[in-house]
């Protein structure tokens, strides 16, 4: 990515990265919003005086999808990947006092649980093979899943039950998480 972008002429205005260049965008660019540096990674550059600033609108997406819902108290972020900061980022931002990290590996999610702290969420960690996963998903007012459709599908029946999904992942439409949701009343 640097090596593309730094040999852009003063006709590029603004670059979208896709993963897996958004850890190196964000490395990459001269100066930083604080969200983009709060969630780790960037997805926009833009030209600036200065050079290039990064930022992450990936967190627009989220709270765009889901700003126009009243009483989101308590979400589950399936996935502790590159999109999943974002959505934690995003749901502090609009107010969910309480959110799930539901993902595999302690570690990774466990950047997500300090994140989501210190946006003010009481954020906490439910392993998907874990016994506390059905208490997370019977409280929760949404589910943002951040992982690829294959891998949510083996999940679909046990986050059936919560009534709003925003799925990152657009194709296949509908995802056999979505349609697990939707079939069940969501």
């Amino acid at each position: 990515l640097p090596g593309l972008v730094g040999g852009f002429g003063p006709e590029w205005v603004g670059v979208s990265v896709t993963m897996p260049g958004k850890f190196a965008a964000l490395a990459f660019a001269d100066e930083r919003t604080e969200r983009a540096e709060l969630v780790g990674s960037a997805n926009t550059l833009v030209r600036t005086a200065s050079g290039w600033r990064a930022d992450n609108t990936d967190v627009d997406g989220v709270a765009g999808a889901l700003g126009h819902r009243s009483g989101l108290r308590r979400a589950i972020v399936l996935g502790s990947g590159g999109t999943a900061p974002a959505a934690v980022y995003a749901l502090a931002g609009l107010g969910v006092g309480a959110i799930t990290v539901a993902a595999r590996d302690p570690g990774k999610a466990a950047r997500l649980v300090e994140l989501g702290s210190t946006l003010g969420a009481r954020a906490t960690f439910a392993d998907l093979a874990g016994a506390g996963l059905p208490e997370a998903v019977q409280r929760a007012d949404v589910l943002v899943s951040t992982v690829p459709a294959d891998a949510a599908a083996g999940y679909a029946a046990t986050f059936a039950p919560v009534p709003v999904v925003l799925d990152a992942i657009y194709d296949p439409w509908p995802t056999p998480l979505a349609r697990a949701v939707a079939d069940a009343g969501g």
